[in-house]
């Protein structure tokens, strides 16, 4: 049985921080220097049976709470 714990940081690359825009066929993509950086706690929970052998159970389950997720959206131009 194992149980972690891990926290992770997620931080805006250039073209998501710089304030221009980027015109596109479809889209315009522009950046925004106000974004925060992600922060995420990740909680685990596994057990593992090794039987002998290559025989092996493993069940886990996962839990993942996300700050300042950085996101994609579309916004209408017109």
């Amino acid at each position: 049985m194992r149980l972690s714990y891990y926290s992770a940081i997620s931080r805006p690359n250039y073209f998501e921080f710089v304030p221009t825009e980027i015109s596109g066929d479809l889209f315009t993509e522009a950046g925004n220097y106000k974004i925060k950086h992600s922060t995420a706690n990740n909680y685990d929970l596994r057990y593992e049976f090794f039987s002998g052998g290559s025989d092996q159970i493993l069940a886990g389950i996962f839990y993942k709470n996300i700050y300042n997720p950085i996101e994609y959206g579309f916004v209408p131009s017109r």
